[in-house]
Order: structure tokens, then C-alpha cells, then sequence
């Protein structure tokens, strides 16, 4: 019986261990840490213990590092469901809606249409087709209105 809780201490300590140092090299999703604790077959309740503790301790927090993915993903040019479906199979679909809700209300706008107007320009450039760059936004994730949208705007300019 001692055996036996000692051996659980241990193993949890080692999966602990495993997980901190995975972290240490990048942030990860609760499903990637889990996924990986369970590739090195250890127990469930172990495993359950483990992501736990490192939740309490602060070191998985899906909606910060969801939060961080929504916008690297919209300053990298990807429109909203692009995003989306980039991060549908890692975190919750509320944690999902909320990192989104909080980083469009406060740069959401402007940086959307920002990334319109920088990958129209250069697609238009390359193309000198209108409708080619308007295919390659939607390609993106942005929605048709957004690129209109964005695309009257800088036609109004003389683009």
C-alpha cells in the first residue's frame, strides 16, 4: 500500500517535471500538455493531477495563449476565420470566442483592416487583378463586406 502511494508521488513528479520542462521550451494548450503526458502512458489520474497543479500554479492558461494566437495570427494578415479555424482543434470554443470578443474590441477594427489594405496592395501589385486579390483576402478569412470595405478606402485614396 505504502509502495503503491509512493510510486504514484513519483510518477506524478517525474509527469510534473515533463510538463515544466515542456513549458519551459513553449507555451502549450492544456490539450497539447495533456495529449503529450498521455504519449508517455502516464496513468490518467496522474496526468488529471499534473494539469491540475500546473493550472493552479499558472503555467497552462489556454485563454492568455489563445488571446496571444488571435493576435499573431491578425497582425500576421489572417482574417477572422482563418483564425478560427487555425485554433478551432487546440483550445474551447468559449475560450475561443472570448480571446476573439477581447482582442477585436480592443485593436480589432484597425487591425483588420490594416492586414486588408497591406495583402490587397501587395496581391494587386503582383496580379494587377482586382478580383484575383479579392479571391486570395477571402482565402485569407476575411469576410466579402470587410474587403469592400477596405478596398473602398483605398480606392478612394487613388490606389
Amino acid at each position: 500500500m505504502i509502495l503503491g502511494v509512493m510510486m504514484k508521488e513519483k510518477l506524478e513528479k517525474k509527469a510534473f517535471n515533463y510538463a515544466c520542462y515542456l513549458l519551459g521550451i513553449k507555451d502549450y494548450y492544456y490539450s497539447e500538455i495533456k495529449t503529450k503526458l498521455e504519449g508517455k502512458e502516464y496513468p490518467a489520474d496522474v496526468v488529471e493531477g499534473v494539469l491540475g497543479r500546473l493550472s493552479e500554479y499558472g503555467y497552462l492558461d489556454d485563454g492568455r495563449l489563445c488571446m496571444r494566437h488571435v493576435l499573431k495570427y491578425l497582425k500576421s494578415g489572417f482574417g477572422v476565420q482563418a483564425v478560427r479555424s487555425k485554433l478551432f482543434s487546440k483550445v474551447s470554443r468559449a475560450t475561443l470566442d472570448e480571446a476573439m470578443a477581447q482582442v477585436l474590441d480592443e485593436e480589432g477594427g484597425a487591425l483588420i483592416q490594416e492586414g486588408i489594405v497591406e495583402l490587397y496592395r501587395k496581391k494587386r501589385l503582383a496580379t494587377r487583378k482586382r478580383d484575383g486579390a479579392i479571391r486570395y483576402l477571402m482565402g485569407r478569412g476575411y469576410s466579402y463586406s470587410q474587403i469592400q470595405e477596405a478596398i473602398g478606402s483605398i480606392e478612394s485614396e487613388g490606389f
